[in-house]
């Protein structure tokens, strides 16, 4: 035996309907009323409407702050800081780069000039290439080496990098005629092969930068890196 649905709940309404027909060119208003059913809400269906509804905008609320979280977390993995610099990892012709920028003043524009610098390696991982020394940077750097490092073209852009130092005002460049200064008239970087890639300070302002399996980005980089701590300590005391 199949059991009658239950009758929805309705109401009665007294409603008037107001209407003009035309009959021979003459106009006639009708007036009709009656009666009619309108259905009537449940307080559990209004109810249960209402938390739906609650529930939905609760939902949307929760995605957004998903949304935020997970926006804000993407861009604090690529931007970081290291040892009082700035880094933002970006993407350029499908190379991955570290760059951080430095403001500098420019005597002869009397003017403060934002560069930027380009690292391949991650500064926070260069950390762990040995630094035998202490780190003591003059305003002139002599680059030497013993051999050219071709390395797949990491040599050239391994001494690039460093020339590119010179926005800073600082003066680099090479001489084969020149060793340590035990007076520290200049910062002195020996480039030559070793059994590891490693940094070792063998005077005043003067390092050994030892290469190993053609590591000429890690180690030029490793010193870079400490330029450009220095630089930036100087840029905030001034």
């Amino acid at each position: 035996m199949v059991k009658n649905k239950k009758k929805a709940r309705t109401k009665k309404e007294k409603i008037k309907e107001i209407f003009t027909i035309s009959k021979k060119g003459k106009e006639k208003i009708i007036e009709k009323k009656g009666i009619e059913e309108i259905p009537v809400s449940k307080k559990g269906q209004i109810d249960h409407q209402n938390k739906v509804l609650r529930n939905f905008l609760i939902g949307i609320g929760v995605f957004i702050i998903i949304l935020v979280v997970f926006i804000l977390s993407i861009k604090s993995l690529s931007n970081f800081e290291y040892k009082n610099l700035e880094f933002e990892m970006v993407n350029e012709y499908n190379i991955l780069f570290y760059k951080t920028t430095l403001s500098f003043f420019l005597p002869e524009t009397n003017k403060n000039v934002k560069h930027s610098f380009f690292l391949r390696k991650d500064p926070r991982k260069l950390e762990e290439i040995p630094f035998n020394g202490e780190f003591v940077l003059l305003n002139n750097v002599v680059l030497n080496s013993t051999e050219d490092f071709i390395c797949d073209g990491d040599g050239t852009i391994s001494i690039g990098n460093l020339l590119n130092l010179q926005v800073s005002g600082m003066k680099i460049f090479r001489d084969p005629n020149l060793s340590c200064s035990d007076q520290g008239l200049y910062t002195f970087l020996n480039i030559l092969p070793g059994n590891e890639t490693k940094i070792e300070q063998f005077g005043y302002s003067c390092y050994n930068l030892y290469v190993n399996n053609c590591e000429i980005l890690d180690v030029t980089e490793r010193i870079m890196v400490e330029t450009l701590i220095e630089l930036q300590r100087i840029i905030d005391e001034d």
